[in-house]
């Protein structure tokens, strides 16, 4: 069963592993329903989500793009990111709480 979060939008952003991060999202999209979905990258790509146009990415600009600029794109209450080596994989562990924090991550 896919878990509901048609209030969150689903992103990621890369310049490095675009191949994998397309197999993130297609995996995550098969777990999960999703308000929106955005892949934030400079490469032309196609895929199960929008792509939004962005400067290469370095590892620096990855971090301010991520705490800075991303937010004007997500018109959904919560966001939600993947990478390419992170990603949901079992929706029965998504816990409705999950909406009352800032930020949750890997342990």
């Amino acid at each position: 069963m896919k878990a509901d979060l048609r209030d969150f939008t689903l992103c990621a952003a890369d310049s490095a592993n675009i191949a994998l991060t397309v197999r993130a999202f297609n995996q995550a999209l098969e777990n999960c329903n999703f308000g929106d979905v955005l892949f934030f990258t400079h490469a032309a790509v196609e895929g199960p989500f929008r792509t939004v146009k962005i400067d290469k990415l370095t590892r620096q600009r990855y971090r301010h793009f991520r705490l800075k600029e991303v937010t004007t794109f997500i018109d959904t209450p919560f966001a939600l990111f993947i990478e390419w080596d992170g990603y949901v994989t079992e929706p029965r562990a998504w816990d409705p709480k999950f909406r009352e924090y800032d930020f949750i991550g890997a342990r």
